[in-house]
């Protein structure tokens, strides 16, 4: 989940220092190969406002320009304002705020979104997320994300995520991980809920931090949802795990276990 994407198939200029801040402009006509038309969008942010001792401000702003050759389609906009506090009450720890609201296309907030949405379509996001690093061996995060999504129609889905990692290092170079998660959707048709836990044995070649990578996971997941989640995954996504033709049929449970890998670069 990248609640602030503006990767995509352009061309732009990042960081200019101008004034003691850093000024970022990217045009773009494709958020990926995959995405078939061609839509302009214009991301500008500003960064480096000081508003602490180790705390600050970013602004970002994203517009999406009407496709003349898309039928019904529309202009759409969003802006962003994110806080990044390091050293939270000298612990050594992290925090991230982040605040969103977009229009429109706008409405999937950084990246292109439908254009054939106007501007009665509404998206107000809160992104928080904490993480630490207690010791040399022992590390998390924490994060909540709330989601209001007004629709065309005027109906409203209110979207609430929590959850949670904890890694610990027995040595150098394995961790074991834990992650629990809770998922909850207000929307028409029912209140939608899941809840995940998943643990993962871990080789770390790099070291035992939290944010150390590459890490090569082993990892198995249980997670329950109710009927309303079904129903709702049954109708907008047939054959998914949590749909009623999906690999779970009728259960309201289920569990799966892989492999991983996390690479940076």
């Amino acid at each position: 989940f990248f609640y602030w994407n503006q990767s995509a198939t352009g061309a732009g200029i990042e960081d200019y220092e101008l004034g003691g801040l850093k000024y970022s402009y990217a045009f773009s006509r494709k958020d990926s190969v995959f995405q078939q038309q061609y839509i302009n969008r214009h991301d500008f942010n500003v960064a480096g406002f000081d508003t602490n001792p180790g705390g600050e401000l970013e602004l970002g702003l994203s517009y999406i320009d009407k496709p003349r050759y898309i039928e019904g389609a529309y202009s759409g906009w969003s802006i962003t304002a994110q806080h990044k506090q390091k050293d939270v009450f000298g612990s050594g720890a992290n925090n991230t705020l982040a605040l969103q609201y977009g229009a429109g296309p706008g409405t999937a907030l950084g990246s292109t979104g439908n254009v054939n949405l106007d501007d009665s379509a509404k998206r107000y996001r809160l992104v928080e997320f904490f993480d630490w690093q207690m010791t040399p061996r022992i590390g998390g995060q924490f994060q909540v994300v709330y989601q209001k999504d007004k629709q065309m129609d005027q109906s409203y889905q209110n979207w609430l995520s929590v959850g949670g990692r904890t890694t610990y290092a027995f040595t150098e170079q394995f961790k074991l991980i834990g992650e629990l998660g809770r998922d909850q959707v207000q929307a028409p048709g029912g209140t939608r809920k899941l809840t995940k836990f998943t643990i993962a044995p871990t080789w770390s070649p790099a070291g035992p931090g939290f944010w150390v990578r590459p890490e090569f996971r082993l990892y198995y997941t249980y997670a329950t949802w109710n009927q309303a989640a079904q129903r709702a995954a049954s109708e907008l996504a047939a054959g998914s795990a949590l749909s009623d033709s999906g690999a779970f049929e009728t259960a309201l449970h289920g569990s799966n276990f892989g492999a991983q890998v996390e690479y940076w670069w």
